[in-house]
């Protein structure tokens, strides 16, 4: 055995659990600041800077000198803004086929009408969609499409099933989705 590991036995017998514990805390400190403690106060001063900042838009707002609030006007212009132009359809509907297909539900028939008001910045493009499979296909291809193409909309769905012990069922599903500008 080499005088270092005697040494550092002897002092391990000495010092004892406490002085261990203390030893442990007092190397561990130092990793403890860099991980912990550091990043907590980088994360401290870009809040104080962004308090700071919101303090001089509130002063800059009560002075009459910030942005002024968006209007009604101006929030529908940017909601209608975000709906897929007519010219765009066929990508809403290339993403509904697309995740028809990762589902595997297929799409045969679908019945499809255009649907715009003569005034007014909306056209609604109605879609029948015949389809068969499981309900979980079915449910999973719902939940993919509405978050895909978030300017659609699910207007009903009728479930049949043949028999009780097929695993498949006959749907139809009735969407809408909304269009920006006019025809």
């Amino acid at each position: 055995m080499s005088t270092a590991a005697i040494a550092a036995k002897h002092f391990l017998r000495r010092a004892g659990w406490a002085g261990i514990l203390g030893l442990a805390i007092l190397l561990g400190s130092p990793i403890f600041y860099a991980t912990t403690v550091l990043p907590m106060q980088e994360q401290l001063a870009s809040l104080k800077v962004a308090q700071l900042q919101l303090r001089r838009d509130i002063v800059k707002n009560q002075r009459g000198e910030g942005k002024p609030a968006p209007t009604g006007e101006m929030q529908l212009k940017a909601f209608y803004g975000q709906l897929p132009s007519l010219n765009r359809s066929d990508e809403c509907l290339a993403k509904i086929y697309a995740a028809a297909e990762r589902q595997h539900i297929v799409l045969e028939t679908g019945a499809y009408r255009l649907a715009g008001a003569e005034t007014g910045n909306i056209q609604r493009f109605q879609i029948t969609l015949p389809i068969k499979g499981s309900h979980v296909q079915i449910r999973h291809f719902l939940s993919e499409i509405l978050t895909e193409v978030p300017a659609l909309s699910l207007d009903d769905v009728n479930f049949k099933r043949e028999t009780i012990d097929l695993t498949l069922v006959n749907a139809v599903i009735k969407m809408t989705l909304y269009l920006g500008g006019p025809a």
